[in-house]
Formats: structure tokens, sequence, C-alpha cells
């Protein structure tokens, strides 16, 4: 049989880590064992051709032709579809050249697969967040997912606004976690804690990700300042580039110096090796392993990553309601693996805390639980519903 040729583009990605970025790898990296299909990635930018022999998978670097963008498309696509021939493109992330692919797609001959991963599908009014705050923007979105052959989405938060807009029905495939790479080289938490120079003694809470209003750490700190009075020896390692520089002052304020530990960004984005990367990083995976528990206090989240993670590491999560929108985050069961809160609410940060970090019994269950929760997000299985979803799209 002959393969199918399956194309990914994404409008950013490695050495630049974010959701997307990491999603199109670990597609990639697991394509390379399905004989049907050839995929390949592709991307357009200001330098010269090549192929990128620093990948483990086939990713071909068009520079710009012409000035004009969307000929600029064009003539790539059409370049690439006699070469090495089209039959799907993946566009992951939409607001770049979702319309562009689309308007191409019966002059060339493919079919585009839309997957939006965040801003450009969710909005939150309150903070700004999202595209889609613009209605011109929105209705732009609304055009691009009209037009593609098939709409994927990472959760079913978005899988609602992705219907809404595009009148028609989306295929829910969740983002997926490296879950035998994590138990490989996760380690006890006393270790960790000696590797890091953690004390054994701090009761530790984990949070991951770059400032902005949609993370709510502001929240988050607000949270801590009340609950360093019922547990004195907490200490919050907050992951996450530049977050030091913009947080200091809430962190003076509150007087929280002693209680939070900023490591910065993990990894460096200049220390990546796109041959052996693997998500999260080692040292990342130390900080999951040291903690007693994971929190996230956003606004919004097209799918919490960073969540299933820690919880495949088996830590209890506290988390915003936000989470029972969405896959990775319905992976949160009230009670059971961990807690649920209103976005907002620094009390119920304090509150639920407290509760997990006083009793080391109740760590441990919702521990387990968290863990047997998170094998179901295992890449191999996410894959499958990528691979055999690309085959009928080819197919049709």
């Amino acid at each position: 049989m002959k393969k199918k040729k399956i194309v990914l583009m994404c409008s950013s990605f490695l050495p630049h880590i974010g959701g997307k970025e990491i999603v199109v790898h670990n597609i990639m990296r697991l394509l390379r064992d399905y004989d049907a299909l050839d995929a390949r990635l592709l991307r357009c930018g200001n330098f010269r051709y090549r192929i990128k022999n620093n990948f483990p998978y086939p990713y071909h670097v068009y520079p710009k032709l012409c000035r004009n963008k969307d000929l600029n498309y064009f003539l790539i696509l059409l370049i690439e579809k006699i070469v090495f021939g089209i039959d799907v493109i993946h566009l992951h992330g939409i607001m770049d050249m979702g319309m562009v692919l689309n308007r191409y797609q019966k002059r060339i001959g493919y079919k585009t697969i839309l997957t939006p991963h965040g801003d450009d599908i969710l909005k939150c009014g309150e903070i700004g967040y999202g595209e889609r705050i613009d209605r011109k923007r929105e209705l732009e979105i609304r055009d691009i997912l009209k037009g593609s052959a098939c709409n994927t989405a990472i959760s079913a938060i978005v899988k609602k606004n992705i219907d809404e807009l595009a009148e028609k029905e989306s295929v829910m495939i969740p983002n997926g976690i490296n879950l035998q790479y994590i138990r490989r080289h996760a380690s006890g938490m006393k270790a960790a804690r000696e590797r890091l120079g953690l004390k054994e003694s701090d009761k530790i809470v984990i949070a991951v990700g770059r400032n902005n209003k949609v993370k709510g750490f502001d929240i988050l700190l607000a949270g801590m300042a009340t609950l360093k009075e019922s547990v004195p020896d907490v200490k919050l390692v907050l992951v996450g580039k530049d977050n030091e520089k913009m947080l200091s002052d809430l962190v003076s304020g509150y007087g929280l110096y002693a209680n939070v530990i900023f490591p910065g960004q993990i990894p460096k984005n200049e220390h990546i090796d796109p041959m052996n990367f693997q998500t999260p990083d080692r040292l990342l995976l130390d900080y999951y392993s040291a903690a007693n528990a994971f929190i996230s206090t956003s606004f919004s989240e097209s799918f919490g990553l960073t969540t299933l993670e820690a919880m495949a590491v088996g830590k209890p999560v506290v988390a915003t309601r936000i989470f029972n929108n969405s896959d990775a985050s319905s992976a949160l069961e009230d009670g059971k693996n961990g807690f649920i809160i209103e976005p907002g609410r620094p009390h119920q940060v304090a509150e639920k805390l407290s509760i997990l970090l006083n009793n080391e019994k109740l760590q441990q269950e919702m521990g387990k639980n968290a863990l047997k929760k998170a094998r179901e997000f295992d890449w191999v299985n996410v894959l499958c519903q990528y691979a055999g979803l690309y085959q009928r799209i080819a197919q049709n």
C-alpha cells in the first residue's frame, strides 16, 4: 500500500518550548514507527532552504520566496507537493497560516486538519485573554475553522469553542505525556531534595509557567501568604522564565522571600538537543519529585500539560475549576487525586493546600490515584488516534 504523505506545520518550533511545539515534536517522533504514513515537518522563515539534520525526523525549512505572504506559502506548498507529495497538512496554531492553507486545498490537492492550542480559540473577558476578544479576529478564526477538512480539539473546553464557531463536529484528541520516560527518570522525594538542596522537613508546592494574567500567580502568592500562617515551613517552587523579575515586588509585599523559590526557565531554550529532547526536562522532574503537591491557579487553560506531568510523577493536584473543562484537567477528580478550587480565590488556595500538606497519608493516597489516571494520557495511546485520523482524512 502506498504511504500517505503527512505534513505537520507549526508557527514556531524548537528550540522555543511551548505546548504546541511539544505536541508536534512528539507526534513527529512517534510517527516514525508507522509504516503506512510518511510524515515530515514543514516551516517557512527568513533563512535559506535546508533539510535540518539535527532532528530525529524529516524537517524542511524554506526561506521567503517572495514578498507577498499568500503567494510565498502557495509556492512553498506547490514545491513540496510536486517534489515530495502531500495528502494531509496538519497545522498546530491556526492564526498564522490557517486561512492560506484552506484556500489552496483544492488547487494544490491536499486536506487540512487544524488544531488550535490556546489564545487562538479560548477567551477570558475578565482578564482580556484571547485573540477572540477582538470581534474581527473572532470572525477570521470562525472562517478558518469552517474551511478545514477537519478540526481537532485538545480538550473539552477547546472542543466546545471550536464546534460553536465552525458549526461542525471536531475530533477530540488530548495532548499526551511521555509516561515511560517520566517513570524511568522520576526519583524519590528524599533523593530529589538532596540533589536540589531542599530540606527534608519542608512542605513543598510546585507551580509551572511564565507569569501572565491568565496564570493567576498573583492569586497563588496571596494564598501562600495565608497558608504560611498554618504551614510555616511551606515552600513554593515557581518554575518559569522571568518569574522572579516580574513577581519579586509581590513576594516582598507578602513577606514571602523565605517561602518562594524561583528556579527560572527549565530547560533553557539554548540547551535543547532536538535529537534527544523529551519532556519534562530532568531538572523539572526533580522538582516534581521533590514536591508534596502541584498547584495551578489559571483562569483559562486549553490543556494542563504540567498538571498531567505532576500526576504522572504521583503528585496530588490543586487546580482551578477551569481544569474540569479539559481532558487533561478532567483527569482531576475532586477529593480523589486532588482538589478543585474556584479561580481568583486565594483563600481556597490556602485551605486546600493546608489540608494536603498537613496530611501525609492523604498525599500518598491522592498521589497513587493521580498516577493511575495519568496513565490514560500516554503519548503512545494518543498517537494512535492521530495516525488513524490522518489515514481517514487522506483516504476520503
